[in-house]
């Protein structure tokens, strides 16, 4: 029996979605643009590739997700960052390959993988605040970050302590961050265990519910609101 499954990438610009045949064999590729309810948008392409192949609708398939919207697909059995799924990817195509480039709509993005194919150094361009995703992701990994002073990412890089950030178009400055730590690989590592402690300290789920929790009812008490315990169903 042949067991389907279809790797979904929800980026910024556009939803991709490739089915697989016993984790092997590509069935179909499709791609549309991102929209208000991406999980529609994924599930109606691979309805489309089963339906171009002759494959019963019905059928089961094992959903794995990846790219900035991954927790917008309901029922996926598993969710990867693009890091992972980058580096996966490229030693699927090619077991030798060391470098991945990723082009998109946000930025450029370039990994190097190690020899076991987890990624060992990681660069972008990122220029919108939504970058700062990014880069904690890349601090959960256990890399030091060099970035710009721009959008919220001084918030997340401590200066000195999980990376170093530079004033903004400084690429002279950049530069020089980034030699510092090819120069010390001990510094780097330091620095990078110190980033992954932050995220996991200062960035995780529980802490971003419990600082909307405060938030919301900070806002509601200056607008001279109550809150209404009520039981929610999940």
């Amino acid at each position: 029996m042949t067991l389907f499954s279809a790797g979904i990438d929800v980026g910024t610009m556009m939803v991709k979605v490739v089915v697989l045949a016993d984790g092997k064999d590509v069935v179909g590729i499709r791609m549309a643009k991102t929209g208000p309810d991406v999980n529609t948008i994924a599930r109606g392409l691979i309805a489309e590739i089963l339906k171009e192949r002759g494959i019963d609708p019905g059928t089961q398939v094992h959903i794995v997700s990846t790219g900035a919207g991954r927790k917008n697909i309901a029922n996926a059995i598993d969710s990867k960052t693009e890091f992972v799924a980058f580096a996966r990817g490229a030693r699927a195509v090619d077991q030798n390959a060391h470098m991945v480039v990723d082009i998109g709509g946000q930025g450029l993005r370039v990994m190097e993988l190690d020899d076991m194919g987890v990624m060992a150094n990681f660069a972008t361009n990122d220029k919108c605040s939504s970058g700062t995703g990014c880069f904690l992701d890349a601090m959960a990994f256990g890399l030091p970050v060099v970035a710009t002073a721009a959008g919220g990412i001084p918030e997340a890089v401590e200066d000195g302590v999980t990376g170093r950030v530079v004033a903004a178009s400084d690429a002279e400055a950049l530069a020089g961050a980034i030699a510092s730590y090819a120069d010390d690989p001990a510094l780097a590592r330091q620095h990078g265990m110190a980033g992954r402690r932050r995220v996991e300290a200062q960035f995780g789920l529980d802490r971003m519910i419990d600082r909307y929790h405060r938030l919301y009812l900070a806002q509601l008490a200056r607008a001279g609101g109550t809150v209404v315990p009520r039981a929610i169903a999940g």
